[in-house]
């Protein structure tokens, strides 16, 4: 259940961001009041920041998957890691290698790295999971038994 829900999220979060690469043009340019420059920057960087997105928002479901479980510690781990342990960070490093557009990459980047934490600590918790699952299936065998 948790990995159908993970995985759908990211496939309607994938979806919502072909749609943004596409389409950001005339989104902008409803906003931005025929300003070309405007449009220009706000477009080239809107596709820079939401490039990874859905990567970020499994920090986030994993996150609240924690809360629900009364996890506190994982909860906030997960949830840190996306907007501060790894996006702070980014902001100084990467705009130091590529100027301003390293300050639009610096949240993907630091989504990727939220992502693959929440990953490990979701192995652990369907390990953990699964480890109950068969401990109680074992329980269950045995009572019908005696």
């Amino acid at each position: 259940m948790i990995k159908t829900g993970i995985g759908q999220s990211f496939v309607v979060l994938l979806v919502l961001q072909v749609l943004v690469m596409l389409f950001a043009r005339p989104v902008v340019a409803f906003f931005a009041g025929g300003v070309q420059e405007l449009i220009d920057i706000t477009v080239h960087a809107m596709r820079l920041f939401i490039l990874i997105y859905a990567f970020g928002n499994v920090a986030t479901l994993v996150g609240g998957y924690y809360i629900g479980i009364e996890k506190m510690g994982l909860a906030l781990l997960n949830s840190l890691t996306r907007v501060v342990i790894f996006a702070v960070p980014m902001l100084f490093i990467i705009p130091m290698f590529l100027g301003l557009d390293g300050v639009w990459l610096a949240q993907p980047i630091a989504d990727v790295f939220a992502c693959l934490i929440a990953v490990i600590c979701m192995a652990h918790e369907i390990k953990r999971l699964k480890s109950m699952e068969r401990r109680l299936d074992t329980t269950q065998e045995q009572r019908a038994k005696a």
